[in-house]
Formats: structure tokens, C-alpha cells, sequence
């Protein structure tokens, strides 16, 4: 961009500015002044009529006829733009003038009649048109004399400025500009403008200085990888709290399966709800994978340690996939050892690496089926090796294809995108999972033959007779037996939740086991029934309108002391570390994630019999 482009935007920049003002005035300015003048000359006539109308009462009493007409003549000599006074009787009988008046019409008249009351009754009326074209001209002349005065005054203020700003700032920024273009052309001996103690010299400056730098010492290939490094974490990042949003759909599956299962059921629909629980659960695991790699990534993993039986676990991925393989005509059987008992490990993670395995096997299989295999391998130290193994009769894999199937966006060929769809990332993720679990993960295959994807986890054993919560790495509660809170003692509890299935599903899990529950849409209200009632738990979404469980939580600390202290945590789908120090921070004394289950948002009011 040349300096003279520069200069002739800056003056049609200034043009167009100064026409924007000259029409809002006149358009905006004027008429509304011109109102004002109008409304108040209104009230002025107004004003002089009731003072005419009371001279003129002891003339009308007195019939003195002459007093009146005086009177009126005066009015109309002393102000000259009344240019029609009509004094007239109930009867219409017209008492001055005593000759017709034509009635003044137009945009700038006003025309005023005022009823003329003697002891209560009408005795006639006056009416008067006033003409303010006189007055109205003046000021609009007044005011395009003002409008001009201050558009001149702008726009030399515009000049002005614009001319401090074009040698300034405007003539530098080309020069740098010309300099930066031939450092992109390999010229490195482009003249700079002079520095000095503003931004532009300040820029001016480092721009020196990185010109320096490259012709030292050529870095950009570095520069642009660590870059590309950045971008690719913060595209990392904004796809996991992504993930996180589609977590709130299932918030409204999970806890109401639930519920359902806890009511009563026949055998078959017992079996249905189990189904939408696994699936549901498989759901929200596979909608997790993406913030897992993230985690993954930067080493934060959370991994959880239940008491599970790995036969159980099998069996219900074959329920969760039986339709997919029913619809392609396959088969879905299991092989399970007799030797595979009960074992302590993160249940929902295997249940993960099942599912992503078993669903890609019947993905890439056309004709026979799949087998799921669970083995005892081996023992020491109180545990034990247990293995999986997936196998299906699909096209198989590549020998050459077996190392790098295990990378992000992968497959063993490119054409199977196209044919059997996916993005090749569900691998990747389970390899990763595998070896936080401290597992070893392999493929045997020759395509065209199907293919076996094995795994090899480090399990504890636990006694099969024992129903023991164990906690898992964050602190909290996990177990095959539902903490029963509440049969015995009952808790009053608020629950703050703009989504109105959340307030819903965790007010009737509460409420099943006699808790008295009051509920609120956002932390305004939440802090109002803090204040008003006594509760010995309060469930606070984290993000609400109006206020938000942070703002809400940190008012709720600050009042007297007795319901300062109420035992709070936090509802939130989102899992980072640094959200959950957000909510330690505001005084939360815990975090519920969401899609919370029965025994989860019970497991938060056991907390209060901890406590």
C-alpha cells in the first residue's frame, strides 16, 4: 500500500464522516430540537390562555362587552403571531370577533380551545391559533449556523489529527512495511525508519532486531514447527471441550435409566433398561475418547480402580454390539475361561478398549463374525495377567501395515476410509489406553485371512465374597455395592441446575431415598435460599445464567457463619485439572462430574455422614 493510498483513505475517510454528521443533525438533531421548541411554545400559549380566561371572567359576569373586546384586541396587537382569537358562547353564539375569522391551518401552527367555566357551569369557549413559522425559521437558522460552526470544527480536528497520524505513525508504518516486504523477498539491507520511544519505534526496533536474528542464525524452521506444536494443542484442546458439551445429553439417559431399573420391571424390560445403561455408558465413553488423548498427551490421565468381573464386562459388550453384527448377518460370541475370576482395575476403561476393538472388528467384516476371548495367564504378587483377544474374519491387515495402524488417522489402507468409513483415531486412542493401564497391546493378521487384536492388562485380585468400596486416585468412592444414604436419615438439600433435566433426575433420585430437596435455575437464587433456609448440602452447577456456581459459591462462604460452611460441590462436565481448581478455589469442597448416575449423586451425600 502506497503512502499516497494511505492518504487518500484517510481523506474520503474524513469526507464521509463529516456527511454522517451533517445528516444525523439535520435528520436527528433537528427535529428534535425543533419538537422541543414546539412542546414548550405549547405550553406557554397554554399558559397565556388561562391567564386570558381569568381577565376575562368579571367582564363576562359584568356583561361589559366593550371590556372584553378591548382586551382581546389588546392580545391579538401584542402578540402577533396569534393570528386567530375566537370567543364564542355554549350556543355557538360567536362574541368576538364580530366578523368571521378564517382558522389558521398548517405544520408549524398551533391551534388551542379552552372551555370557559363560571360557578361550575360552561359558560362558552376561546380558541386561538398560534403561527410559530416565524420563530421556527429563526431557529433553524440559528441551528445550521451551529451545525456548520461544529462540522467545520470537527473536521479541521480530523485534519489535524489525521496529519499528526500520517507523520506519526502512518509514513513509518509504509516504510516498515516496504522493509518487511523486501525481507520476504531475501533482501536483508531494506531501510528502516528511525526509531524512537513510541509503539511504532518500539516495532521498529524489534523488527531490527529479528531481521538481525535471521540473518544470524536461520531459525524459521524451528519457529514454524513449534508453531504448528502450539496450533495443534490449542485444535487438542477446543476438541476436548467439545466433547465435553455432548456429555450433557447423556445427563438425561444415564440417571433415568437408573431410575427406571429401580422401579418395578418384568424380566425383558429389565433387560432393555440394562441395555440403555451399558449403552448409554459406552456412549459417554466413546464421546470421552477425545479428551482422554488429550489427557493422554499431556500426562494427566485419571484412571479409576473398581472391583468388576471381566465375564460380566465381556457379556455386555456382547449386548451393546449384538444389533451392530445382527444387521450385517454376523456373528458375536464370547470364550471366556473358567480361571478368570474377580479383579480390582478401571473397568470402564477396558469396557472402552472392548468396544472400539469389537465395533472396528464388525466394521471391517463382511461375511462370518466376531469373538471376543478373555484368559488367565499367569499370577505373582496378588495379580494377575489377564488377557483379551478380539478376532473377527475380516479383510484382514498387511504385515507392513501392522506397526503404523496404531497411529493417529491411520489405516491399513486408504481406500478403506472411503469404503468403510472412520478416521483411524479409535486405535490410537486404545493403544494409549493399554499402556496407561500398564498392558501390552498386538495384532496378529494376513490379509485376507481376518485379524486378532490381543491385550494383556495387569489385574489385582479380589476376594469375590467382598463388596469393598475402594477408593479410586482422586479421592473418591467406587464399588459394586450403591452407598444406601438416606435410608435412615434424611437431609435438606438445594439443588442449583439451569438444565431443567438435570434439576429433575437428581431432585427424584434424592427424593426416592427421603431427602427433602429444593431446586433453582442460577446462582442468584441459590444464594437467596442459602441465606433464607438452612441446608445441609447444596449440588451447584457450575455454569448457570445470570450468576454461576463460582460467584454464587463464594457469596454463600461469605455469609454468617452457620451457613457459610454448608458442605458444596460442584455439577460439571467439565474434567480439566484447572476446572476443578477453579471450583476448590471459589470454596466448593468437591466436584460431581456430569452425566452423574444414582450412585454417584448419592455417593455426594455420603459425604455429609463423612463429614
Amino acid at each position: 500500500m502506497s503512502n499516497w493510498s494511505i492518504r487518500k483513505r484517510l481523506f474520503v475517510a474524513t469526507a464521509f464522516f463529516t456527511l454522517i454528521c451533517v445528516a444525523l443533525f439535520q435528520l436527528l438533531w433537528v427535529p428534535r430540537v425543533t419538537t422541543v421548541l414546539v412542546e414548550a411554545e405549547r405550553r406557554e400559549v397554554q399558559r397565556q390562555v388561562d391567564v386570558l380566561i381569568d381577565g376575562l371572567v368579571p367582564f363576562i359576569l359584568s356583561n361589559q362587552n366593550a371590556a372584553i373586546y378591548e382586551t382581546l384586541n389588546n392580545i391579538g396587537d401584542r402578540f402577533d403571531n396569534w393570528h386567530r382569537i375566537l370567543l364564542v358562547r355554549d350556543d355557538d353564539r360567536q362574541i368576538y370577533p364580530l366578523h368571521d375569522v378564517e382558522q389558521t391551518t398548517g405544520a408549524n401552527t398551533i391551534g388551542m380551545s379552552r372551555d370557559i367555566n363560571i360557578r361550575g357551569d360552561t359558560w362558552g369557549r376561546i380558541e386561538i391559533d398560534v403561527d410559530l413559522t416565524e420563530q421556527l425559521a429563526s431557529l433553524n437558522s440559528e441551528l445550521r449556523r451551529l451545525g456548520a460552526a461544529a462540522v467545520s470544527f470537527l473536521t479541521v480536528s480530523i485534519a489535524v489529527v489525521g496529519f499528526f497520524v500520517d507523520r506519526m505513525i502512518t509514513q513509518r508504518l509504509v516504510k516498515l512495511a516496504a522493509a518487511a516486504d523486501k525481507l520476504g523477498a531475501g533482501d536483508y539491507d531494506a531501510d528502516l525508519p528511525s526509531p524512537g520511544n513510541d509503539e511504532v519505534g518500539r516495532l521498529t526496533e524489534s523488527f531490527g532486531a529479528m531481521r538481525h536474528r535471521i540473518v544470524e542464525n536461520i531459525s524459521s524452521i524451528n519457529e514454524a514447527r513449534q508453531q504448528a506444536e502450539t496450533a495443534l494443542e490449542a485444535k487438542s484442546r477446543f476438541l476436548a471441550t467439545v466433547s465435553h458439551e455432548l456429555r450433557t445429553p447423556l445427563n438425561g439417559i444415564i440417571p433415568v435409566a437408573d431410575i427406571l431399573q429401580a422401579s418395578p420391571l418384568d424380566a425383558h424390560q429389565s433387560k432393555l433398561v440394562e441395555t440403555i445403561k451399558q449403552s448409554s455408558r459406552s456412549l459417554l465413553t466413546i464421546v470421552d475418547d477425545i479428551l482422554d488423548l488429550t489427557q493422554m498427551e499431556e500426562g494427566r490421565l485419571e484412571l479409576r480402580r473398581v472391583r468388576f468381573e471381566p465375564r460380566k464386562l465381556v457379556e455386555g459388550v456382547i449386548d451393546m454390539l449384538k444389533a451392530s453384527a445382527q444387521e450385517k448377518a454376523l456373528f458375536l460370541n464370547r470364550e471366556v475361561d473358567a480361571g478368570v475370576g474377580t479383579y480390582f482395575g478401571d473397568e470402564d476403561r477396558i469396557r472402552q478398549i472392548l468396544v472400539n476393538l469389537t465395533g472396528n472388528a464388525i466394521k471391517f467384516t463382511e461375511a462370518g463374525g466376531v469373538t471376543i476371548r478373555c484368559r488367565w495367564l499367569s499370577e505373582a504378587e496378588g495379580r494377575s495377567q489377564i488377557q483379551f483377544e478380539v478376532e473377527d474374519t475380516g479383510i484382514g491387515i498387511e504385515k507392513a501395515d501392522h506397526e503404523r495402524i496404531f497411529d493417529r488417522f491411520e489405516q491399513a489402507e486408504g481406500g478403506l476410509a472411503r469404503r468403510f468409513g472412520g478416521s483411524g483415531l479409535g486405535l490410537a486412542i486404545t493403544k494409549s489406553l493399554v499402556d496407561a493401564l500398564g498392558g501390552k497391546m498386538g495384532l496378529r493378521s494376513d490379509y485376507g485371512k481376518g485379524s486378532v487384536f490381543w491385550l494383556t492388562i495387569p489385574l489385582e485380585n479380589a476376594d469375590p465374597e467382598s463388596a469393598i468400596i475402594q477408593l479410586t486416585e482422586q479421592g473418591g468412592c467406587e464399588g459394586t455395592r450403591s452407598p444406601h444414604v438416606g435410608e435412615t436419615e434424611a437431609f435438606d438439600i438445594l439443588i442449583a441446575d439451569d438444565n431443567t433435566f438435570s434439576l429433575e433426575i437428581a431432585k427424584a433420585i434424592l427424593g426416592s431415598h427421603g431427602h427433602r430437596v429444593q431446586t433453582v435455575t442460577n446462582g442468584r437464587e441459590a444464594v437467596t435460599a442459602a441465606e433464607k433456609s438452612d441446608f445441609d448440602l447444596i449440588l451447584m452447577d457450575v455454569h448457570m445464567s445470570e450468576m454461576d456456581g463460582l460467584e454464587a459459591t463464594r457469596r454463600i462462604r461469605a455469609l454468617p457463619s452457620g451457613r457459610s460452611g454448608t458442605l458444596i460441590i460442584a455439577l460439571t462436565a467439565s474434567l480439566f485439572d484447572d476446572d476443578k481448581s477453579r471450583c476448590l478455589a471459589a470454596g466448593m469442597n468437591d466436584v460431581l462430574a456430569k452425566p452423574f448416575t444414582h450412585e454417584t449423586i448419592l455417593r455426594s451425600v455420603e459425604k455429609l455422614r463423612v463429614a
